[in-house]
């Protein structure tokens, strides 16, 4: 998913999904030139575009619902993110050592396969 959410329009070009955003979003010009329309008429995105704008809206969500609250100093949003096989000069060379990993991890085609809905 971290491949996805960061390099989504790379590794995963083909693959659109139904945008599912608040009433009265405006779409940008980058936006309007990668669109396709589903079969609902529905706007159509790229994995990377449709978990980017979730994960914003989510933490939107977050800091209205806290903002208030004299508590609350702040938050952040995301610590050291995981890269995925983004920037792997070779989907051999993950470094077990240093790449954060827990449990099991799949190689590079299971993860493709998993993410075409192979198990």
């Amino acid at each position: 998913m971290a491949t996805v959410f960061w390099a989504g329009d790379i590794f995963g070009y083909k693959i659109r999904v139904p945008r599912s955003c608040s009433a009265g979003h405006k779409m940008t010009s980058a936006e309007q030139e990668h669109n396709d329309e589903g079969k609902d008429g529905k706007e159509m995105v790229g994995l990377q575009t449709f978990l980017q704008d979730a994960y914003l809206r989510a933490f939107g969500e977050l800091a209205d619902a806290v903002g208030g609250l004299k508590s609350v100093l702040g938050f952040e949003v995301m610590n050291e993110p995981h890269r995925g096989f983004v920037n792997l000069h070779s989907f051999d060379a993950w470094d077990y050592d240093t790449d954060l990993h827990i449990g099991y991890l799949p190689l590079f085609l299971q993860a493709v396969a998993l993410g075409e809905g192979h198990a």
